[in-house]
């Protein structure tokens, strides 16, 4: 059991031995900073509920081949997540394998498949209310993707032009959930079908938990004071802080911790099947590795000597760093590593830099100005080395 899962081990250490002794209730909450593995954790434990055989994390009983594709009858996702950046990072990175005609790995394939029903899942019939806007919009939609990833994603025969109609279309779907907010009437229609199958064993992950209308988190709060027979639910939230009290004091709460560098480096590789991610990085990115690079090494001298950003960059490496400013990122956290500036130091500007990365592609921040605020923080916690 979570084997699959990288890290986390106080976690899944604690679930494991709950689960094997038969003490973890049916109501639990996941809890901790975003990128954490939350769901991945989730997704884990719903397999092990319903598995029909040993368990393990390589069973091969319907239920788990089920769970393997996200596609068992039984699990019901609402809440929202990141669905457009991750979908995007799992197609693009299949591009980059058949751009240059290189296999690719069926692992990776079968995530990104795994990634797109994350997102489809969240339009389940039984989930919304007939009349709801959201779902009128999305019907045409799930029905079209679904066509679309039976019939062309298939690994022998997808090409650009499938990921082009892939990324259209899971872009519109997501759009659908643009503001969303998990309301009383998913909730009603949702238990109101777990009514109808009593008997077997549901499991309900609600991500992002806390963003429930006030209705929708009461509708909660009841069915875990009066729970159903069979009926998991596992709430997942970056801030346990905001959610109510009551609902708190009614479910179990497994925390997971930030990632190390070295782990994260170690879940890309997971994801992205490919032990040299650099190599990888190349092969998306349409700018040459090794002049990036220097420029990253450039900038980072020029930084720790005190020395001026636009004194040192021509106007055309600059707006080279600003329109690839993600793989800039990337290349400068290696430098940063390879550095010689102190270890303290080094975990300062890489948390820096990851900051500067989420606000370029979360937010949609300007790149010359997180260029710049990144070239002048490292000038100013590095001065004391050129003193």
């Amino acid at each position: 059991m979570f084997e699959g899962i990288i890290s986390q081990s106080n976690i899944t250490t604690q679930l494991t031995q709950d689960i094997a002794e038969g003490t973890m209730p049916p109501s639990i909450m996941i809890f901790g900073e975003a990128y954490t593995g939350k769901l991945s954790i989730a997704l884990e434990i719903a397999r092990i509920l319903t598995c029909l055989q040993d368990k393990s994390s390589q069973c091969c009983c319907t239920s788990c081949l089920q769970h393997a594709n996200l596609l068992h009858p039984r699990l019901f996702l609402l809440g929202g997540r990141y669905f457009k950046q991750e979908i995007l990072a799992y197609l693009h990175a299949i591009q980059a394998f058949i751009q240059y005609k290189k296999p690719i790995p069926i692992s990776l394939f079968h995530d990104t498949k795994r990634s797109i029903y994350k997102l489809i899942r969240r339009f389940d019939s039984y989930l919304w209310e007939n009349d709801d806007i959201r779902y009128k919009n999305s019907k045409n939609l799930v029905i079209a993707l679904h066509e679309l990833i039976s019939e062309k994603f298939i690994i022998e025969i997808i090409n650009d032009t499938v990921i082009q109609e892939i990324i259209e279309k899971t872009g519109d779907l997501a759009k659908e959930l643009d503001n969303y907010v998990l309301n009383i009437g998913q909730i009603r229609s949702l238990l109101q079908y777990c009514g109808t199958i009593a008997q077997e064993k549901r499991i309900i992950i609600i991500e992002q938990a806390h963003l429930m209308q006030d209705a929708a988190k009461n509708a909660i709060l009841k069915t875990l004071e009066e729970p159903q027979k069979n009926l998991h639910f596992i709430l997942i939230t970056t801030k346990r802080e905001a959610m109510m009290q009551t609902i708190l004091s009614r479910v179990r709460p497994y925390h997971t911790v930030r990632y190390t560098l070295e782990e994260e480096k170690r879940i890309l590789e997971k994801k992205f099947r490919n032990s040299h991610l650099q190599y990888l990085a190349s092969l998306l990115s349409p700018v040459d590795p090794v002049y990036i690079t220097s420029l990253t090494q450039q900038f980072l001298m020029s930084a720790i000597k005190a020395e001026s950003f636009y004194m040192t960059f021509s106007e055309e490496d600059s707006q080279l760093i600003y329109q690839y400013f993600a793989q800039f990122c990337t290349y400068m956290q290696q430098s940063i590593g390879k550095s010689q500036l102190p270890h303290a130091k080094k975990k300062i500007c890489l948390r820096y830099i990851q900051q500067a990365f989420f606000g370029y592609q979360e937010y949609h921040q300007n790149p010359e100005i997180l260029t710049y605020g990144l070239h002048q923080y490292i000038a100013s916690i590095t001065k004391d080395e050129n003193d």
